[in-house]
């Protein structure tokens, strides 16, 4: 059982400013990488949750592609990003 309560303290930015979220399971037998990623977090962090975002910078349009996300990914400020099995890193 979920406490939510306890989520929305922990992880406030998956709730919609209406209080509602949209959470989504992930089965290892029918996405074994992405439940592993999440295992691997909760095992390194306590934390079995991760955020699905838009992922697009301010005053740029959603991204689409995998050039897209390459390109907010270097403009951004995020240290690693992981595409189609690939995992990049930026020095």
């Amino acid at each position: 059982m979920v406490n939510h309560r306890r989520v929305k303290e922990v992880v406030s930015a998956v709730y919609h400013v209406d209080g509602t979220a949209r959470p989504q399971t992930v089965a290892r037998d029918e996405n074994p990488t992405w439940y592993e990623l999440i295992k691997a977090f909760k095992d390194l962090t306590g934390e079995g949750i991760i955020l699905n975002t838009s992922f697009n910078l301010a005053g740029e349009p959603l991204v689409e592609t995998p050039s897209d996300a390459l390109k907010s990914f270097a403009l951004g400020g995020l240290d690693a990003i992981y595409i189609q099995g690939w995992i990049i890193k930026k020095r």
